[in-house]
């Protein structure tokens, strides 16, 4: 007779629930009543409001926007059940994402930065190679019609998307005043006459102050990135197990 309950599958079904309730209990333990409200917030309402009118042209019907809702409950409830669960541990994509969401955070907090002229000029001065006019080279070119013979104050970028790259490391190197015979460009041999070499020069703050904030922003970004991460790493004992 108990073999023969033994193999019900109802009983199975019983004990395996009444195992899973007990694992449930278990892994809620610590767990408080706080972690049971759920609130849908004005500002998350907006932007579920937001989202939809942006994917469908228009703003979501009454029950449109209760589906909204109950899909935002729906999912706040099974990812904090699957957390309790310990579903989020040892997931390379969970963690990943994780990751970029604290990395968001901590962009947040630099991009608030804007720096002063007086911070900028500093900048500028311990980085003012980065911020130099380019050099510039004015050349002619004989011996293919096909060519401008002219060609004032280009910088090398521009005569090498006009001629070719290894042309321009070249021809930045000729000597001035006199005629260099059958110069290779992308075009065929040339003659080419070097009339001026422009040397870099300082730009005008005014002109630079955007290239200069941005480049600014970016760095402190980088420093404010790095002290933020020491500073939660300083709360961590880290072991590199061999």
């Amino acid at each position: 007779m108990i073999k023969k309950y033994l193999q019900e599958p109802l009983l199975h079904f019983l004990v395996l629930g009444g195992l899973i309730f007990l694992f449930y209990a278990y892994v809620n333990d610590g767990f408080t009543e706080e972690d049971k409200n759920v609130v849908i917030s004005q500002a998350k309402q907006d932007q579920l409001t937001y989202i939809w009118q942006k994917k469908h042209m228009q703003k979501p019907t009454k029950i449109e926007f209760q589906e909204l809702l109950d899909v935002e409950v729906y999912n706040e409830i099974m990812s904090r059940e699957a957390v309790k669960l310990g579903l989020d541990k040892e997931d390379g994509i969970i963690r990943r994402r994780l990751v970029q969401k604290m990395t968001f955070v901590s962009s947040n907090f630099s991009a608030l930065v804007n720096p002063t002229d007086a911070q900028l000029k500093k900048y500028l001065q311990e980085h003012k190679e980065k911020f130099m006019s380019p050099v510039r080279i004015s050349f002619a070119l004989q011996n293919n019609v096909m060519l401008n013979r002219e060609n004032k104050a280009m910088s090398k970028w521009d005569v090498s998307r006009m001629y070719g790259k290894a042309f321009a490391n070249k021809v930045f190197t000729l000597p001035t005043g006199v005629w260099s015979k059958d110069m290779m460009s992308a075009y065929g041999k040339v003659d080419v006459y070097v009339n001026e070499i422009i040397t870099a020069s300082a730009l005008p703050y005014v002109q630079i102050k955007p290239t200069l904030k941005a480049a600014w922003q970016r760095e402190e970004k980088e420093r404010m990135d790095k002290k933020f991460y020491e500073t939660l790493k300083s709360d961590y004992s880290i072991e590199i197990k061999k």
